[in-house]
C-alpha cells in the first residue's frame, strides 16, 4: 500500500482499517509491550498511522516517537494525541533507507510492512534494523498467509453447510494469482503482503535480527464472518507477532 492510499484514507481510518488493538483476543501485543517497557524508556511506533497505540505507549515509556510516511495520518494522530507531552511526531518513510541519527531502544511495528513490492519491504526491514540501538527490541506484527488459507478452508466449509457468509469467494485471475502465490492478498483491491511463518523468520534473520519468539495474534471469527456460526471456535484467524532483537555488529 502506497503513501497516497494512506493519505486518502486517514480521515476515515477508524472505520475502514482493521483495529488490531481492539480485536487482539488475548491482548498479547500489549503484554509484550509491557514486558519490554520494564527495561526500556524510549520506543518508536513505526507506521503509527492515526496513532491507536500511542496512549498505551505513552503510559509505559518516558519517550515515544510516532513515525509514519503519511503526512495526513500523522496530522490526524497529532490532533488526537498531541496533548500527550512525551510523544514526538516524525514523518519518515521506512521504505527508503533509514538515515536519521535517532536510534531507539525499542520499536513497535503493527501491520505496516505490508507493501507488495519486494525491494521496498527489504528496505523497510533494513530500516527497522538501522533505527534500533544494538540489542534494541522489535515488536513486529504482520498479516499471516497461513491464516488466509485457513480462512478460505473455513469459508468453503460454511458454503458446504449452506451457511451464507459475508465475504464472497475471491476469483483469482492470472495477474491476481501471480501476486497471491507470493503472499500478496487483495484488500480493497490492493495487493497486501501476508507472510508465511518460515518466510518471516528467514527475512528477519537476513536483516540481522535474532528472533526470540513468534506467536499468533488471534482474532474472533466475527472479524471474518458476520454472524459466525457457533461451532466456529479455535483455531481462530491470526496475524503473526515476532519479538526480536538487533544483533550487535
Amino acid at each position: 500500500m502506497e503513501k497516497k492510499y494512506w493519505d486518502n484514507i486517514s480521515s476515515n481510518y477508524e472505520v475502514e482499517i482493521f483495529d488490531v488493538l481492539k480485536n487482539d483476543k488475548r491482548a498479547i501485543i500489549g503484554t509484550y509491550i509491557s514486558d519490554i517497557a520494564a527495561s526500556c524508556n524510549v520506543i518508536a511506533d513505526v507506521g503509527c498511522a492515526v496513532g491507536k497505540w500511542l496512549p498505551l505507549l505513552a503510559d509505559q515509556f518516558s519517550k515515544v516517537y510516532a513515525i509514519d510516511f503519511s503526512t495526513a495520518c500523522l496530522k490526524y494522530a497529532k490532533a488526537k494525541y498531541g496533548k500527550l507531552s512525551n510523544i514526538e511526531f516524525l514523518n519518515i518513510d521506512f521504505t527508503k533507507p533509514y538515515k536519521a541519527s535517532l536510534k531507539f531502544e525499542a520499536v513497535l511495528c503493527v501491520n505496516a510492512v505490508i507493501i507488495d513490492s519486494y525491494s521496498k519491504r527489504e528496505t523497510f526491514f533494513r530500516s527497522l534494523f538501522n533505527s534500533l540501538q544494538d540489542e534494541g527490541h522489535l515488536i513486529l506484527v504482520v498479516p499471516s498467509f497461513e491464516s488466509v488459507l485457513y480462512r478460505e478452508f473455513i469459508f468453503d466449509k460454511c458454503r458446504r453447510r449452506d451457511i451464507v457468509i459475508s465475504k464472497p469467494k475471491e476469483v483469482l485471475n492470472k495477474k491476481a494469482y501471480k501476486h497471491f502465490k507470493l503472499g500478496a492478498v487483495s484488500i480493497d483491491n490492493i495487493p497486501t503482503k501476508h507472510f508465511l511463518r518460515e518466510e518471516l523468520l528467514m527475512t528477519l534473520q537476513s536483516a540481522g535480527f535474532r528472533v526470540d519468539k513468534i506467536e499468533k495474534v488471534e482474532y474472533s471469527w466475527e472479524t471474518e464472518i458476520q454472524n459466525a456460526p457457533k461451532w466456529l471456535t479455535a483455531p481462530y484467524p491470526w496475524d503473526w507477532i515476532v519479538i526480536a532483537q538487533k544483533n550487535k555488529k
